[in-house]
């Protein structure tokens, strides 16, 4: 009895949070199969921003607009995480010629998606953007050198500099956690030892030389995802 008020239960929880879209969708190819698979496709996906689009309103996440539709930003990452939650119930074609000899399908599809489903799928999509954001942009780092110095001693000097505090800004932005360290860390003094070629080849931003003081400033950047690239590579 126990197993049977198991397996209902499972079944009403399923029935609660599955919905039903109707979406209605055409194409033109050479071939009727190419066509019609094309529809159903767009109509696919116009069926998961439906349902996406009611799923955000509930979410709480940084990814929804301040009306609880899906930013075009997302649309295309959720359909191509979430697509495979969307289950066909039905569909229709509706096949005709065109005068360029050409296939066009209308398809009217009814889908069952899970709300369970999408909504980790949301998840995960936020997930996975929050992890993107910390890679994106770059570490920035500034070099001055010492005066009366020649020109090229003075940028030879600053550059130095430069990349001396390009790595101190690196530890202490808790690289750690952007790696894929097992344990999640990594020892500051290795960290200078792996970086090394890397920091030699950041890109230089800003510099500039007084002739005055006979002294340069440099800045430098390198980008936060080819840090975390090498540091797992040597890893």
């Amino acid at each position: 009895m126990k197993k049977t008020f198991l397996l209902l239960l499972g079944m009403y929880t399923h029935i609660l949070y599955a919905n039903t879209y109707s979406t209605t969708a055409q194409a033109t190819a050479k071939s009727k199969d190419a066509a019609c698979s094309d529809a159903l496709q767009h109509a696919k996906v116009l069926a998961m921003e439906e349902a996406g689009t009611m799923v955000f309103s509930n979410f709480n996440a940084t990814t929804s607009d301040n009306n609880g539709k899906i930013s075009k930003s997302n649309q295309h990452e959720l359909i191509t995480t979430a697509l495979g939650v969307a289950k066909l119930k039905s569909k229709t074609e509706d096949v005709k010629v065109t005068p360029q000899y050409q296939f066009q399908c209308k398809i009217n599809a009814t889908f069952e998606i899970d709300q369970n489903e999408l909504q980790q799928s949301l998840k995960d999509m936020v997930q996975k953007q929050q992890e993107q954001k910390k890679l994106s942009g770059y570490f920035h780092a500034d070099g001055y050198s010492e005066e009366n110095q020649s020109r090229y001693r003075a940028f030879s000097a600053a550059k130095l500099i430069a990349q001396r505090n390009l790595l101190e800004v690196i530890k202490g932005a808790d690289i750690t956690s952007l790696t894929k360290v097992s344990d999640g860390q990594i020892e500051t003094d290795k960290i200078g030892k792996l970086l090394n070629g890397t920091l030699q080849g950041a890109e230089v931003v800003k510099k500039e030389y007084d002739s005055k003081t006979r002294s340069a400033h440099v800045v430098l950047r390198i980008k936060k995802q080819d840090v975390v690239d090498t540091l797992n590579e040597a890893l």
